[in-house]
């Protein structure tokens, strides 16, 4: 399969207000009767059964994700607008009377990417985040597992991601702290007559965030 999709947003009015924590608005970042630069999305897909049970499938993507107004570097601007790129390599399999698993393999490499800086401004006495154009990538395995709706009317899932994440800074490469590296998710359903009643769970380990530490933290 393929795929190509272009797009462009539209603001009539935006105020940078109630961003990261900002009491009012900031000039910088008013927004009238604006157009943002076409976006660019490419998709590209193929799957091969291997038999009855086994199937290989890949998935590319290319595209420009744009920088919200409502984002503002060191210099009080937009951040630029970053590519994203990411590839996807799995086997799937059937079992029969049960259901389906696959396992894939992924990466993701963000050129440019608009992410949140240590640095902040203060307006009206708040701290503001700054965000920065950097690089990141990530890479890793999911594991995802499906049922079929059995007879008594029970179905179930879960799903598995570990990954390892890393981001430029000062020229170098780092682990990024602020994205957790296992996240685990499961749920199950019942169908009885016309309604369905499902339960979900969701782990995410532990990981760092400080946009919303008070300055100097």
């Amino acid at each position: 399969n393929f795929g190509y999709r272009v797009s462009r947003t539209y603001y009539r009015q935006f105020g940078g207000f109630d961003v990261e924590g900002s009491a009012s608005g900031l000039t910088s970042v008013m927004v009238e009767n604006e157009w943002e630069d076409p976006l660019h999305t490419i998709s590209l897909g193929a799957s091969y059964e291997l038999s009855n049970q086994y199937t290989l499938f890949s998935n590319f993507t290319w595209g420009h994700i744009a920088a919200t107004p409502g984002m503002l570097d060191s210099d009080l601007m937009q951040p630029g607008t970053e590519i994203r790129t990411k590839y996807d390599l799995g086997i799937k399999k059937k079992v029969e009377n049960f259901g389906e698993a696959a396992l894939t393999g992924f990466y993701v490499n963000q050129d440019n990417a608009a992410l949140l800086s240590s640095q902040t401004v203060i307006v009206d006495g708040v701290d503001f985040g700054l965000y920065e154009n950097t690089d990141r990538d990530n890479y890793g395995l999911e594991l995802d597992i499906h049922s079929n709706r059995f007879d008594n009317g029970l179905q179930f899932f879960c799903n598995a991601t570990a990954m390892q994440t890393r981001r430029k800074s000062d020229h170098d490469w780092h682990d990024d702290k602020e994205i957790p590296k296992i996240i685990l998710g499961g749920g199950a359903s019942y169908l009885f007559d016309d309604f369905e009643l499902a339960v979900f769970t969701k782990h995410i380990s532990s990981y760092e965030n400080e946009r919303f530490l008070p300055g100097g933290s």
